[in-house]
């Protein structure tokens, strides 16, 4: 499943947008990765209407600027 796809199910279910986050350094959340390719602590917000974006820590925002999703 693409982003794209994950935004058409948002706006037929009525949501307006989808939370994935890792909390831990140690554990990946696989939907956390499969969304962002990001292995690090943060979230994603993925919204019905707008680009998706990770929100990290300033302490993993190097590892994080790798990932394609645009940070906050």
């Amino acid at each position: 499943m693409k982003i794209n796809d994950l935004k058409g199910i948002l706006g037929k279910k009525g949501a307006g947008f989808a939370l994935f986050y890792n909390a831990y350094s140690t554990i990946v959340n696989p939907n956390f990765f499969y969304f962002s390719w990001y292995n690090g602590v943060g979230a994603l917000i993925i919204q019905e209407s707008k680009a998706p974006f990770l929100i990290v820590p300033e302490m993993e925002l190097l590892r994080a600027k790798k990932s394609p999703i645009k940070k906050a």
